[in-house]
């Protein structure tokens, strides 16, 4: 290959946590939670991914470690028709906005394969996640409280 010819691959991309690959997740969880147990963080996600309307993926980058978390599920809302609801979201401490930016792909990604019209996420910084000026960067706007929503482009 010529020295002149450049391959990107993308540093992050996002993966499905199921039961098996909990425990992986599981440090990520502990900035959240650090009360929560390996056992009651592997029984939840093995609850959020069987109807096929919820679930909990990962930012992962090329070496398998894991930078980010989100659970989501699908809800069909009165004011903004299918809507994907990320309620939690993790972050872990890279600095940067590369996290950030592989996460909110991840969001528009997903609503995309799951024919959401909105995205709904629950902000919280002092919980690692995305940080809410991120957000408005984003195209999402205030809802209420730490909410934030954006409407979905056509693809």
């Amino acid at each position: 290959m010529s020295a002149d010819v450049l391959i990107f691959r993308p540093v992050f991309k996002s993966v499905r946590v199921d039961w098996r690959g909990a425990p992986r997740a599981f440090p990520l969880i502990q900035l959240y939670d650090p009360r929560q147990t390996v056992a009651g963080w592997t029984q939840f996600v093995r609850s959020h991914g069987r109807a096929g309307r919820s679930g909990v993926n990962a930012i992962e980058d090329q070496r398998g470690y894991l930078h980010a978390i989100f659970i989501w599920r699908v809800e069909n809302h009165l004011l903004w028709r299918r809507t994907l609801r990320i309620a939690t979201l993790v972050l872990g401490g890279l600095p940067g906005r590369a996290v950030q930016e592989a996460a909110g792909a991840a969001l528009r990604e997903l609503a995309h394969l799951l024919d959401c019209e909105t995205i709904l996420v629950e902000a919280n910084e002092e919980h690692h996640g995305l940080h809410p000026q991120f957000l408005l960067m984003s195209g999402f706007t205030p809802v209420s409280g730490a909410v934030y929503m954006r409407k979905m482009d056509p693809l």
